[in-house]
């Protein structure tokens, strides 16, 4: 069944994603004690056998890092905030597709340490 332009495009968010509820969602999904931050073992537990991949691990371990300000090896609601507030260059609370276009080269270059270098 084809879907009408109009039902396809209401599903995209026109001005972006709320930061806020970008991370109540992340931390319902990944904070599995609810004791109010993500640790690695929770992600690697969410993430199941697929934890187990070396170049995932890395990923995760490096994304982790990033976001762990105080480097206690967990990431709590208040340090999330303050990293996807960086990408918010307009401050205005939300993602949209330009900044999380930033935060995916942003991304890339935590993926710099594995690509071998040119000859």
């Amino acid at each position: 069944m084809a879907m009408n332009k109009t039902a396809a495009t209401a599903a995209v968010p026109v001005r972006g994603v709320s930061i806020r509820n970008f991370i109540d969602d992340a931390f319902k999904g990944l904070d599995l004690n609810k004791d109010g931050v993500i640790g690695r073992a929770e992600v690697f537990e969410t993430l199941g056998p697929l934890g187990k991949e070396p170049l995932l691990a890395f990923v995760v371990n490096q994304i982790i890092g990033r976001f762990d300000g105080n480097k206690d090896g967990s990431i709590a609601q208040s340090e999330a905030v303050s990293v996807l507030g960086r990408l918010d260059s307009d401050q205005d609370g939300l993602l949209s597709l330009p900044e999380i276009r930033v935060a995916s080269i942003e991304l890339v270059g935590l993926l710099a340490p594995l690509v071998p270098p040119a000859a």
